[in-house]
């Protein structure tokens, strides 16, 4: 853990391999693109949600450990 922090590179810079690229990249983007893509039908908050959740519990399974997500 420590040593992630001290190199400067992200803890979870490689997204799971099962999750499409789309889904990654709205779970990247800024509250501004993910409002937009509110505003015109294409994601819900639900859905954001929704995959916030799944991302987090992908990480607890098979991310590193620090009981934490942020």
């Amino acid at each position: 853990m420590a040593a992630g922090a001290l190199t400067g590179a992200p803890a979870l810079a490689v997204a799971p391999k099962t999750r499409p690229r789309a889904e990654a990249d709205i779970l990247e983007a800024g509250v501004r693109e993910q409002g937009a893509a509110m505003a015109v039908g294409k994601l819900s908050a639900q859905a954001l949600v929704g995959r916030y959740l799944a991302r987090i519990a992908a990480i607890d399974q098979a991310g590193p450990r620090l009981n934490a997500v942020i």
